[in-house]
């Protein structure tokens, strides 16, 4: 091969231009930004980003963090005054905190002796000095309808603390590349561990500190994870090559385009969506491992045969370099699908995973060359007696299969159909406990909160934008927000509501001496208006968290306690329906992380769609266009279906849900799978063009790659099982799922392809007798000669 002799002659220089590109690419690294942001999940443009940015520059950051206080007596001298420590520690300590309300903090509305009204907190003007103290002010904590059942129980042994955030900056991360919700994460998680607030039992859920939790987990077992995965393969791979040359030349290409991914993408200013990188390093290693075993072990046979080093460099690339050029085609084509999903770090992973394929074919095919043709000629050795033991194995297997096809063909399709059916079990959901599980520290405490009386799992926001300015002081508009209210409270999900109507209400009520039937909307706008106005001017801020200064917009707070997908997509249907219903004119927008999530789910769908659709396409595609052959590319799609439908047979059967991890691997297994198909094929394919019988060219090709295809499995297996260790759900049942799909696709590879291949006849017809003088006929049988003679090594790939 021309190419493989420029390289060995300017080696040298080849070896010297690329360790210099690497350091180039390296420096780039510097550069890295890691994303944590929910909001770059979604794409410029999307309806719904646009949406909640339209709230937040209304209403501000729909970002929170709830603290569940948990004690005997909350209102003891003690606790009542940690509570108050910790509000003032959050607010001096935590970047982006807008308010934190806590009993200690929040507004209590009465009248004063004279008539008077006063907005002051719970402990204003009140001593904690006795029980008596303490009665009156659990007294007072009642009379205002805005504060129990929001920030305390009514048998006083919890006690929430909600905080509220500023706009977070865009572009703004700190010296750890933290995203301001994430770096206000980390302190507020940081602040409730200290001993002094350990008799308050604290418990925090929210975004910024679920997502600080997650990404510290996820970030410190990628870590262990590759190494453990570097581990494995080393030794996996030394007992396969038995080469320490082999094994450092595979690690030091992955190794190579790991770090080259991450300086290219920082040299794109593309941002690293950290707690998906481990699945593309993943990737990489295990495509390094599989290139780097088809060549060295072509490379190791030839050496063997007659010892000149140049020539079993070049030998060995010309034996390989298509098979290795068509997998990689394939397995990027799956990858890049990716694109087509319209998450971006669904995207992200695609981009970084196609890309590091890529740099592990560009380095395997030159670097690789450059660096075997370095070293001294050896001299000529002789087989050894197990690599033909195991050869014969293979040969046993080829037999066994092609003698019982209608048993292995009935078997497989029972298999096939039965994981079908279990394909529409399959459910889409991000719940955290389904999706992360409560080993997660972050997502136990989320979910402990939510379980209480005080706390909630998700929220939502409805957001009414009314035609006219003043129009929210509209008693008509006001009781048809109190009636929406009403409808969403029916709803099996629905925990508590929040907007405007509570304080009117209350405040209508408390300025007619608690009556309780004035716990109403007035009837007459002035009255609304004058009731607005008392409250703005006896100083009260919060209700400006419901209506905007010009009283246009309503917000509708929802919390729920319940999660599923399909009864909160109908829900949230059904509210968008009734608001629109209700208020002729206005715009209607539902946002929050809750229908992020949702919508999340959809493009899920959707995507899961697209890839899975267009991998096929684009593999049979490809397979028609190697092979020349329609015939052959649509038999080679029944190994490479096998993955997705076992996978989704497992996942169904098994409950586990669709999320945004496993969403990535079908499309993935669909790009390895086909690797050992077009290996399986190609190797039959010249078979039986020198044979003419496909018992004989099946055979053969056992012989030669069936040993290879079982240690590719193996290494992809071993590569994707290490995530089965992490304490993070989604990434152990990737794990899981990985191993399954792997599988499927070698035992189709194994057992279905080559029944096919004979069956229909892949190749053309058979002939009893093969011309014994064509070049082809003449090879295959030296081949088989130096094999039984145990002078050739059996080939691995």
């Amino acid at each position: 091969m021309k190419y493989i002799n420029f390289i060995q002659k300017f080696r040298w220089l080849v070896i010297s231009f690329i360790l210099v590109l690497f350091v180039v690419i390296v420096s780039g690294m510097q550069h890295l930004k890691v994303n944590t942001s929910l909001d770059k999940w979604f794409k410029e443009g999307d309806p719904l980003k646009q949406a909640t940015e339209q709230f937040e520059d209304i209403f501000g950051n729909d970002q929170f963090v709830g603290i569940l206080v948990e004690t005997e007596d909350v209102f003891t001298a003690e606790n009542l005054k940690l509570i108050e420590e910790l509000g003032e520690e959050i607010k001096n300590g935590v970047p982006f905190v807008d308010e934190v309300y806590s009993i200690m903090e929040n507004e209590i509305t009465s009248l004063d002796a004279e008539g008077s009204i006063t907005i002051r907190s719970l402990t204003q003007g009140n001593s904690l000095n006795n029980k008596t103290d303490m009665n009156a002010l659990k007294e007072r904590a009642f009379i205002d309808d805005n504060f129990y059942d929001r920030l305390l129980t009514k048998d006083c042994k919890q006690s929430m603390v909600a905080i509220s955030f500023t706009p977070f900056p865009a572009n703004w991360t700190d010296d750890k590349q933290q995203t301001p919700s994430v770096a206000a994460g980390e302190l507020v998680s940081n602040i409730i561990k200290k001993n002094k607030y350990a008799s308050l039992n604290l418990n925090a859920t929210g975004l910024p500190v679920v997502n600080y939790q997650l990404l510290s987990v996820i970030g410190k077992e990628t870590k262990i994870m590759t190494m453990i995965s570097l581990l494995l393969s080393i030794l996996i791979t030394a007992f396969i090559l038995r080469s320490f040359r082999g094994v450092m030349m595979t690690f030091v290409t992955a190794i190579m385009a790991i770090l080259m991914m991450l300086g290219i993408l920082s040299f794109a200013q593309v941002q690293i969506e950290s707690t998906f990188l481990g699945m593309p390093i993943l990737v990489g290693i295990a495509i390094s491992i599989c290139y780097s075993i088809h060549v060295l072990t072509f490379f190791k046979r030839h050496m063997r045969f007659d010892g000149n080093r140049r020539e079993a460099v070049a030998k060995a690339f010309k034996d390989t370099y298509r098979s290795i050029i068509f997998t990689y085609l394939t397995t990027v084509a799956a990858l890049l699908t990716f694109l087509f999903v319209e998450i971006e770090f669904v995207r992200f992973v695609g981009l970084s995973s196609a890309l590091i394929v890529s740099l592990i074919f560009a380095l395997v095919m030159v670097f690789m060359p450059a660096v075997l043709s370095v070293g001294k000629n050896a001299s000529a050795k002789k087989v050894r007696q197990e690599e033909t033991k195991m050869s014969k194995r293979f040969e046993d297997l080829s037999n066994w299969v092609m003698g019982n096809g209608k048993l292995v063909l009935t078997t497989f399709s029972i298999v096939f159909v039965i994981m079908i059916y279990g394909m529409t079990k399959v459910e889409v959901s991000t719940d955290w406990e389904r999706t992360y599980g409560r080993k997660l520290e972050g997502i136990n405490m989320a979910l402990n909160v939510a379980e209480s009386d005080l706390g909630a799992l998700f929220s939502y926001e409805v957001l009414i934008e009314l035609p006219n300015m003043d129009d929210a002081k509209s008693p008509e508009n006001l009781k048809k927000l109190e009636a929406l209210g009403k409808e969403i409270l029916k709803f099996e999900d629905t925990k508590r509501i929040n907007s405007i109507v509570d304080y009117v209400k209350n405040f209508n009520k408390i300025l007619n001496n608690n009556d309780v039937a004035y716990d109403v909307i007035p009837d007459n706008r002035n009255e609304v208006a004058q009731l607005l106005y008392l409250y703005e001017t006896a100083g009260g801020t919060e209700a400006e968290d419901w209506v905007d200064y010009e009283y246009k917009y309503f917000r509708l707070n929802v919390e729920t306690d319940y999660y599923n997908t399909q009864v909160i997509k109908e829900n949230i249907a059904s509210i968008q329906e009734k608001a629109e219903a209700s208020f002729p004119g206005s715009k209607v927008s539902i946002v929050g992380s809750l229908p992020q999530a949702l919508k999340m789910q959809d493009y899920l769908v959707d995507g899961q769609i697209k890839t899975f659709a267009l991998s096929l396409i684009i593999i049979t595609m490809l397979l028609i266009i190697v092979f020349k052959s329609i015939k052959v590319g649509l038999i080679g799609l029944i190994p490479n279906i096998s993955p997705a439908v076992f996978v989704g047979g497992v996942m169904g059967y098994m409950g586990i849900p669709l999320d945004m991890v496993t969403i990535t691997l079908i499309p993935m297994l669909l790009g390895l799978a086909v690797d050992d198909t077009i290996h399986f094929i190609n190797h039959c394919k010249h078979a039986f063009e020198e044979t003419k019988n496909y018992n004989k060219a099946i055979s053969n090709t056992f012989k030669t790659v069936g040993l290879a295809l079982f240690f590719t499995t193996l290494i992809l297996s071993v590569n994707f099982s290490v995530n089965t260790t992490s304490s993070v759900k989604m990434l152990c049942n990737m794990g899981i799922m990985s191993v399954v799909g792997i599988i499927a696709a070698l035992l189709a590879d194994y057992f279905v392809l080559p029944i096919l291949l004979k069956n229909m006849k892949a190749f053309g017809e058979e002939s009893e007798e093969t011309d014994i003088n064509s070049e082809s006929a003449t090879g295959i049988k030296e081949h088989n000669k130096l094999v039984e003679e145990k002078e050739l090594e059996p080939e691995l790939v």
